[in-house]
Protein backbone atom coordinates (compact mmCIF):
# COMPACT_ATOMS: atom_id res chain seq x y z
CA UNK A 1 0.00 0.00 0.00
CA UNK A 2 0.65 4.06 0.47
CA UNK A 3 3.03 5.32 -1.97
CA UNK A 4 4.17 2.01 -3.57
CA UNK A 5 0.34 1.40 -4.63
CA UNK A 6 0.29 4.83 -6.36
CA UNK A 7 4.04 5.13 -7.68
CA UNK A 8 4.92 2.36 -10.54
CA UNK A 9 8.48 2.38 -10.48
CA UNK A 10 9.63 3.94 -14.10
CA UNK A 11 5.66 3.89 -15.44
CA UNK A 12 4.01 6.77 -13.01
CA UNK A 13 7.24 7.51 -11.41
CA UNK A 14 10.77 6.56 -9.82
CA UNK A 15 11.23 4.30 -6.37
CA UNK A 16 13.96 4.42 -4.30
CA UNK A 17 15.01 3.25 -1.08
CA UNK A 18 14.26 5.43 2.27
CA UNK A 19 17.66 7.29 2.97
CA UNK A 20 19.73 5.65 -0.02
CA UNK A 21 20.92 9.25 -1.34
CA UNK A 22 22.79 7.29 -3.41
CA UNK A 23 20.21 5.33 -5.61
CA UNK A 24 18.44 8.97 -5.59
CA UNK A 25 21.28 10.72 -7.18
CA UNK A 26 21.01 7.88 -9.78
CA UNK A 27 17.19 8.38 -10.25
CA UNK A 28 18.01 12.55 -10.59
CA UNK A 29 20.76 11.64 -13.35
CA UNK A 30 18.69 9.39 -15.03
CA UNK A 31 15.64 11.84 -15.20
CA UNK A 32 18.42 14.79 -16.16
CA UNK A 33 19.69 12.31 -19.21
CA UNK A 34 16.23 11.62 -20.29
CA UNK A 35 13.53 14.27 -20.16
CA UNK A 36 10.91 12.74 -21.83
CA UNK A 37 10.72 10.64 -19.65
CA UNK A 38 9.41 12.84 -16.66
CA UNK A 39 6.85 13.87 -19.68
CA UNK A 40 5.67 10.29 -19.79
CA UNK A 41 5.72 9.17 -16.39
CA UNK A 42 3.67 12.29 -15.19
CA UNK A 43 0.94 11.06 -17.89
CA UNK A 44 0.77 8.00 -16.81
CA UNK A 45 0.63 9.23 -13.64
CA UNK A 46 -2.31 11.38 -14.11
CA UNK A 47 -4.22 8.77 -16.58
CA UNK A 48 -3.95 6.14 -13.19
CA UNK A 49 -4.91 8.83 -11.04
CA UNK A 50 -7.87 9.60 -12.87
CA UNK A 51 -9.20 6.11 -13.87
CA UNK A 52 -8.59 4.69 -10.15
CA UNK A 53 -9.30 8.09 -7.77
CA UNK A 54 -11.71 10.02 -9.99
CA UNK A 55 -14.88 10.72 -7.68
CA UNK A 56 -17.03 8.50 -9.47
CA UNK A 57 -14.20 5.77 -8.99
CA UNK A 58 -14.29 6.58 -4.81
CA UNK A 59 -18.14 6.74 -5.01
CA UNK A 60 -18.36 3.69 -6.45
CA UNK A 61 -16.06 2.05 -4.47
CA UNK A 62 -17.64 3.15 -1.32
CA UNK A 63 -20.75 2.35 -2.45
CA UNK A 64 -19.73 -1.33 -2.67
CA UNK A 65 -18.83 -1.18 0.29
CA UNK A 66 -21.53 0.06 2.30
CA UNK A 67 -23.71 -2.69 0.30
CA UNK A 68 -21.00 -5.37 1.53
CA UNK A 69 -21.59 -3.90 5.54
Amino acid sequence: GGISEIVKDEITGLLFEVENFYELSQKICYLLDNPEKIIEMGKNGRRYLEENFSFDKMKETLLKLYKEI
